[in-house]
């Protein structure tokens, strides 16, 4: 895992962050700049951190990383060696929040753009299945409105695999 996610790997002085966009179980996102490009930085609760949950983040870094669809959140980077205060995935940012954010606004409609959305994250889910690098299927675990965030050009982005595992014929 260590060689695959060396490409990955960014120092977290090279990042800013700002405004925060979302808090969630294990952690705060907020809104970042790295190397000048905007971004979204996952950071983990110091206070959360464990020897169990160090692996259950770089498990995450390791699964996303040959992960590629258009809706798809992109994984941008990691930081996993610069402490346990400094432990933060990067991720393409979506201006446009979530769809649990779109949901509370009745001028959002199925014609206008819960359809793409649908659309976009039935695509995800089949590459995901079907279609990405591993022999396995990818098993998501955890889509719920919050989990689909909305890119600048309106395309939906499916993310947050933290709870997400691979299906194996002999588990199953």
């Amino acid at each position: 895992d260590g060689a695959a996610l060396a490409a990955y790997k960014i120092r977290h002085s090279d990042l800013t962050m700002d405004v925060q966009l979302g808090e969630g179980s294990f952690g705060t996102v907020y809104h970042g700049t790295y190397r000048g490009t905007e971004c979204a930085v996952k950071t983990v609760r110091a206070t959360k951190v464990t020897d169990q949950m160090a692996k259950v983040f770089v498990g995450e870094l390791a699964l996303m990383a040959p992960l590629r669809h258009s809706n798809l959140v992109g994984l941008v980077g990691g930081c996993w060696t610069d402490g346990p205060d400094k432990l933060c995935i990067v991720l393409e940012y979506c201006s446009k929040g979530s769809l649990g954010g779109m949901v509370k606004d009745p001028s959002n409609t199925w014609e206008g753009h819960y359809y793409d959305i649908a659309l976009g994250v039935a695509r995800c889910f089949k590459y995901l299945h079907h279609e990405q690098p591993s022999a396995e299927p990818l098993i998501h675990r955890d889509l719920k409105p919050d989990n689909v965030l909305i890119a600048g050009d309106g395309a939906a982005k499916v993310a947050d695999f933290g709870e997400s595992t691979r299906f194996e014929d002999s588990l199953a």
